[in-house]
């Protein structure tokens, strides 16, 4: 099921060009989104990434079990830049990602 028009608040950059997505979680392989453009999930991997922007926090489980919480900011240099707070950002390298939940459903479940 395609998310209302209104859902597209995230960007990602292919090519120079800047796409409005969902962005529905990340791993070691790359990005995982829904567009506007079509139907379905798309996955576009790190090395063609330029970078991305996501409204919603996402955990991330990298690493020998680490843990970042926070919105997603860009892509440089094989890693991924969250934001953990308004003054911090963490740096997690896309080879060591294990998993990636939306942070607000995680903080629900039981």
């Amino acid at each position: 099921m395609q998310p209302a028009a209104g859902a597209f608040n995230d960007q990602i950059m292919v090519k120079g060009q800047i796409v409005k997505v969902l962005i529905i979680g990340f791993d070691a392989e790359g990005v995982a989104y829904r567009s506007e453009l079509g139907t379905g999930k798309t996955t576009t991997a790190h090395a063609d990434l330029e970078g991305a922007f996501s409204r919603a926090a996402f955990r991330i489980v990298c690493g020998d079990g680490d843990e970042a919480v926070g919105r997603l900011l860009g892509s440089k240099e094989g890693r991924l830049l969250t934001e953990d707070s308004p003054t911090t950002i963490i740096h997690v390298p896309v080879e060591e990602i294990q998993s990636c939940v939306l942070a607000g459903g995680y903080d629900r479940s039981r």
